[in-house]
């Protein structure tokens, strides 16, 4: 049955939530559901949004002074469902409706929240990995969904790329913005000492492996980047390179490494990197924070998490070296596999069965 979800997002940038909100409209669209969005008015969300065609209500905020807007498009609307993706709108929405509403929750609850949200305890909860929905659990939601993010198959799958060659540097790739959060810093003096280390062993016939840093600048500059890998001792376009720019097709970048680094210190709730570049066929190396280690099938790579140094190092080189050698039909396999598990169909279908379950 074909029902109207509306989904609402006070979000004032394109975090991961944001990638979340948007995604979770098309997985119900892909199920020929009416998906229609309230994001802020002129925010990334907004304008994304727009693009992908989807049906747009923005709103200027989201504060006490916008509620005769927001019952406006409440009614416009009519909603047979609510999805909220923060707590402003989460407020809102309860002012009118407490009716097949939805929260979705990107991260684990403040301490300091746990009080007032015995107050959302009817509301159903979707979160993206098994640690928010066993915090969720332990605060005494009932009803909470662990359902990942779903990714868009026609923009990140694996796309052709030729074996390895012996005379090719083996690439290790961290996509995403630079923010000191992202650990590029810490993953440029782990990479220094298997450098060393790689150099003293000669593990041949491998070449020395390369570090491709691809994103933009956040709270992080290329300048500083480049910084510290001078006080290492990394020669530029030798043993790192930085590209600072948008990448069109970033599923040939993703495709091409040989292995997928997700470094970050915190956060990685939602593993929207980890999981493109496993849609890729490519393996992770992966620091082990918030939900990264959930998205760790068989044969999908690796975690660091609790490591020494030493130890780090260590496994980044097995795993470099297991990924040099591995046969293109494994990738082909991992690829396919993450497809089926992480596609946005597979996002429709579980958005689908709590949603029209409880209507």
């Amino acid at each position: 049955m074909k029902k109207k979800i509306w989904h609402i997002l006070s979000n004032r940038w394109f975090s991961a939530i944001t990638a979340y909100a948007l995604n979770a409209c098309k997985a119900f669209e892909f199920y020929e559901q009416d998906s229609i969005i309230t994001p802020l008015a002129g925010s990334p969300a907004h304008t994304k949004a727009t693009e992908l065609g989807l049906k747009c209500l923005p709103i200027k905020n989201f504060s006490l002074l916008s509620t005769p807007k927001f019952l406006k498009i409440y009614k416009e609307v009519n909603p047979d469902i609510i999805i909220v993706y923060g707590g402003p709108e989460e407020f809102l929405a309860r002012i009118f409706t407490q009716k097949h509403l939805f929260r979705f929750r990107g991260y684990p609850l403040e301490k300091r929240l746990r009080v007032s949200q015995f107050f959302s305890r009817h509301i159903h909860y979707i979160c993206p990995n098994n640690e928010i929905a066993a915090d969720l659990h332990s605060s005494g939601h009932k009803h909470v969904s662990c359902i990942p993010l779903g990714i868009d198959s026609t923009l990140y799958s694996k796309t052709s790329t030729t074996p390895y060659q012996r005379e090719q540097q083996p690439e290790l790739v961290i996509f995403g913005r630079f923010d000191p959060i992202k650990g590029h810093i810490q993953f440029l003096k782990i990479f220094s000492q298997l450098l060393q280390k790689w150099d003293s062993e000669k593990i041949k016939p491998y070449n020395r492996p390369l570090l491709h840093i691809v994103g933009l600048e956040a709270n992080l500059k290329k300048a500083e980047l480049e910084a510290e890998a001078l006080r290492l001792h990394l020669k530029p376009n030798v043993d790192y390179k930085i590209t600072c720019e948008l990448i069109p097709t970033p599923q040939k970048l993703l495709s091409r490494a040989c292995l997928g680094v997700v470094s970050s210190l915190g956060s990685e709730y939602i593993c929207r990197v980890a999981q493109e570049f496993l849609m890729c066929g490519t393996p992770l190396f992966v620091s082990g924070v918030g939900g990264l280690e959930d998205v760790l099938y068989e044969n999908f790579g690796v975690s660091y998490k609790n490591f020494s140094e030493h130890e780090t190092v260590d496994l980044l080189q097995t795993s470099l070296v297991k990924s040099i050698t591995e046969e293109e039909g494994k990738r082909n396999e991992r690829a396919q596999t993450a497809q089926k598990i992480f596609s946005l169909e597979t996002m429709g279908k579980s958005l689908m069965n709590i949603t029209h379950r409880s209507t």
